[in-house]
Parts: structure tokens; sequence; C-alpha cells
């Protein structure tokens, strides 16, 4: 009941055909994230790392932020965050009850939502209190990033070509 094969002959045709054929691997997200592949770097067998979130909303304008923010919801289809993120509000303050809900929002997706992962911003509320607080639209990009599926390990697809002769 064999194939006439010996493990050797079969080994030997395997190697064969890979040593004839040249592989490159392509990433879906590559494609489907022009902008935020030509900010950073993103090691496609990682994904996207937190700190790496902070760093594409750190200081940039709100153009470049409002295509990135463009450029993910695209691809997570359009999805509406307003449930949990309060859109129509600029800053959620580090401690509110909203802010506790949505880290516990973002702990869902296994994103800290904490000071290495997004900006946060001091206010003095008076002379003796100093208030933090987090841009709205920075922690809507974060969930979006998270969503999208850009922070995990990225699709790959594998194609092979014969090597010309």
């Amino acid at each position: 009941s064999g194939t006439g094969k010996t493990n050797a002959e079969k080994w030997l045709s395997i190697t064969k055909s890979k040593a004839s054929t040249i592989e490159s691997i392509d990433y879906s997200f590559t494609e489907q994230f022009p902008i935020l592949t030509s900010l950073i770097d993103i090691n496609p067998d990682i994904g996207m790392k937190p700190e790496q979130v902070k760093e594409v909303t750190e200081g940039k304008d709100s153009q470049i932020t409002d295509q990135l923010r463009l450029e993910v919801w695209e691809v997570t289809n359009k999805v509406d965050l307003s449930f949990v993120i309060p859109l129509s509000q600029v800053n959620v303050i580090e401690g509110s009850e909203k802010y506790e809900l949505i880290k516990k929002y973002f702990s869902s997706m296994d994103f800290k939502l904490d000071h290495t992962s997004i900006e946060h911003h001091d206010r003095s509320a008076d002379e003796t209190q100093t208030e933090s607080m987090v841009k709205v639209r920075d922690l809507e990009l974060a969930a979006l990033y998270a969503q999208s599926g850009v922070m995990k390990p990225w699709p790959k697809k594998v194609s092979r070509q014969l090597k010309p002769q």
C-alpha cells in the first residue's frame, strides 16, 4: 500500500522544488494601512505595539491624525465606538468613571491603557490639584487599531514563483 517512493526520494523532491522557487511573503495590512506603515516600522510577526500607538498620535497635527483615523476606520468597517468613548468630548479625565469604563473596554482587547500607550496631558484644576487627561481622538484611534487586528500578528500571503533558469 505504498507509493513506491522512499523517504529519501520524497525529501529530495521536496528540497528540489523549494530550491527552484522564489518565495515572497505579502502582508495584507501593508496595503490596508499605507499611511500608518509609512510613519512607523511595525514587525508584522508581532503586530503594532501599544507604545507605537502613542508614537503615532503624539505631537501629530490633526490632519495626519484624521488621515490615520479614516484609514483604520475603513479597515474596521466603520465601527462606531460612541457606546464606550464620548466622541462629542475633547478630553476624558484620568480616574473619572468614564475613563475607568474605557480602560475596562481596552483591557477586553488586551490593550493596557496607560502613559506608555497613550499620551496624557496635565491640567491644573487649581494651585493644589493637577488633573491628567487623555484626548478623545487619541482614545478613538487606539481603540480602532485594537479592533482592526493590526496589533496582533499580521495575516500573510505566501507566494512561490519558479526561478528563471
